[in-house]
């Protein structure tokens, strides 16, 4: 299972540079227009900041503790945390929308 920790750790980092790429860019957007006089909101570019923020931490510190054999369990557990709460949400999702029908109200 190590091969999956790694791809793990690959896609979080991944992700991460996805949205901390976006932020830089939101980012830019929201101080150009702050700077014209628009008033703009700084949720979605803080949103991108806060979620690649996240995800680098878990992906590098997954990472570093993962290369020390002391603390590979931790490692281990770090990288497989995000993952968990992923999958426990899709199956909490595929029972609400097969027992409902379909409906959410």
């Amino acid at each position: 299972m190590k091969w999956f920790a790694n791809l793990l750790t690959i896609i979080y980092g991944l992700g991460s540079i996805y949205f901390i790429y976006m932020a830089v860019m939101g980012s830019f957007v929201y101080f150009a227009n702050k700077s014209m006089g628009h008033d703009e909101s700084f949720l979605e570019p803080g949103r991108n900041w806060i979620l690649g923020l996240i995800l680098g931490g878990f992906a590098w510190l997954g990472w570093k503790m993962m290369q020390h054999p002391e603390s590979y369990k931790w490692g281990i557990w770090i990288v497989y945390l995000p993952f968990t709460a992923v999958l426990l949400f899709f199956l909490w999702f595929l029972t609400i929308h097969v027992s409902t029908g379909g409906k959410w109200n």
